[in-house]
This record gives structure tokens, sequence and C-alpha cells, in this order.
């Protein structure tokens, strides 16, 4: 097998998180809970991202029995990518998303050792990996191979270093703006805590379009593997945590447009997360969810809409 080298480098963004006291009047997750987490690669990609890699390839191609090289990385990186060596990265403290191209298509394997997921489709000429951590703490930067092979059988390794994956693990995960019936009475905005740690809510906003204006937390603990709903007091279509909101998000909601941005912010005034979906009109009734719900912001076709055409929070978190 020949060897290709190329080392990721990846830098956490500085998200804070708060230290955690447990209430015990708060709902947490537990094992049987409905409003536990999917596995990393839950959603997949949707007909709506444009990402054709996840769509188009039936299966393996024809062999070549002329064909004695393996498959090579080419093309440009995405706009909020950034390039490192022959692939391209965007990244925050809890996880890594790197996609490259090859001349022809090609399997990826995936060592055992490394948490995350292949996001592409099988022989494939568009590659998209999500390095996350969660088969084991990574304290340090480790290195690990990805077996690149054609059809044909030629084969070359990937070396990828995955970085430090530390800090909050928190997302927003799925937002309504444009609900059936009265607004803001269904609206809704959904966060989930990918992190090991339970999560001190209390001091935390959610904000919108950058204001830094919006709602505070009163107080809600948000334990490892809980997803929880921040939307109107009185709202509660979900047998798990509703946070209730009473200021900008839940008196006077969210806007009907594709200009308007989503911000978590911390009790430090850091931001934790942020939804941004320009290139998406709100749908009456339809919520728009990340397509795997650990990928960072920066990541072309981000948000899809829900894939059940639905509205309800947590029905992908079963």
């Amino acid at each position: 097998m020949k060897q290709l080298t190329i080392f990721i480098i990846v830098w956490g963004a500085a998200f804070g998180c708060m230290d955690t006291h447990l209430l015990d009047e708060m709902e947490l997750w537990s094992a049987d809970s409905e409003t536990s987490l999917p596995d990393a690669a839950d959603i997949g990609a949707s007909e709506e991202t444009g990402n054709d890699a996840a769509n188009d390839a039936p299966g393996p191609p024809d062999t070549d029995a002329d064909d004695h090289s393996p498959p090579l990385i080419v093309g440009q990186c995405s706009p909020g990518a950034i390039r490192v060596g022959a692939v391209c990265m965007v990244s925050d403290n809890l996880a890594a998303w790197v996609a490259f191209s090859t001349d022809e298509p090609a399997h990826i394997t995936m060592p055992e050792s490394v948490g995350g997921a292949v996001l592409s489709s099988d022989w494939s000429t568009e590659h998209e990996l999500l390095l996350d951590g969660s088969n084991e703490v990574v304290q340090e930067p480790v290195a690990a191979s990805f077996g690149l092979e054609d059809v044909n059988g030629n084969a070359v390794e990937l070396d990828v270093a995955i970085p430090v994956l530390a800090g909050c693990g928190v997302r927003i995960t799925e937002v309504l703006a444009d609900c059936i019936g009265d607004e803001p009475d269904g609206e809704f905005v959904e966060i989930a805590n990918w992190g090991t740690d339970t999560i001190d809510l209390a001091g935390w906003m959610i904000d919108d379009n950058g204001d830094q204006n919006g709602d505070i937390i009163v107080e809600g603990m948000l334990a490892s593997g809980q997803v929880a709903v921040l939307a109107l007091d009185g709202f509660a279509p979900l047998d798990g945590l509703v946070i209730p909101l009473d200021s900008s998000i839940g008196s006077s909601g969210l806007k009907n447009s594709a200009s308007e941005s989503v911000e978590l912010y911390d009790a430090g005034g850091a931001v934790v997360d942020r939804y941004e979906n320009s290139a998406q009109l709100p749908k009456e009734g339809i919520s728009f969810v990340r397509r795997s719900a650990k990928l960072p912001v920066g990541v072309p076709n981000l948000w899809v809409s829900h894939p059940d055409g639905g509205s309800s929070p947590g029905l992908l978190v079963e």
C-alpha cells in the first residue's frame, strides 16, 4: 500500500463552559429518556443540501485493469473552509469537519479508534469526514490513518492528526421560525448537549440577529446526552425538558426571514453556537435541523429542512 501523509491540525474555538451544579428539580437525561441524542451521522445528507455525493453514488464503478494509480486528492475548498495540506477543514471545540475531492470514486475506511463518521456516500468523488473524538477522550493531538481505495484495489493512506477536542458540547440542533398558527406560540429553538459534563444554563442567553438583547435563561441544567427546547412559556408538545422564555425569542418571535440568525451565548458572553441559514427561507410548519448534529458552524449546507416534514422538537433525537 502506498503512503500519502497529510497532517490536519485543528484549532478549537475558544468557547466557554460554565461550572455545573445539579438542580434536583430539573429533568435530566436517562438511558430510556425520549430525548436522548442520536449517533453522530444521525440525519445524513438531504436532497436540499446540494450535496450530490450523498445522493448520486449508487455503488462502485466498473473496474479498470489498466488503472494502477491510487486516488488523487484534487479540487478547491468551499467558502468558510480552510485549506490544510490537500484537504479542507472547518472545526471548533467539539468536532472537526474534513472534506476533499478525489479524481476517481473512492472508498474510505475509518480506524475503529477514531470517533466520528464518514458523511459522504461510498464510492463518491466528494468526501466528508466528521471527527469528534467520541470513541475516546482526546486530551492531546493523535494521528490516525484513513484508508482510501479505488475500485481497482489501488490504495493510499490518509494520515490525519486529530486535535484536542475540549470544552462545551452544546449545539443548536433545530429551529422553527415559522410555526403553524399563532406566532410566537409554536416557535422554538432546540439545543443538545454533546459534551461529557452537565451544563448549568443559568445566565446563558438565546438571541437573534446578534444584537445581544435576547432571552436570559434563569435556570436549567442540561445533562450530557440531553436535549432541551427553548420556547415561549407554556409551550409543551414534548415530554422532555422545556426551558421557558419570555422576552425577545419568546414574546417577539423569530422573523420569517432567511437573513435571521440565532445565537446561543454562555453566562460569560461567549458565543457557544449559532444558527445561520441565509440560503433558505423559513417554511410554515417546517423546522430546519443540522444535517449531522455535531457539525460545526461554517460547514457548507449545514441546515436542511426536517426530513420528516415535521415541526415538533425531539423527532430526530429518539
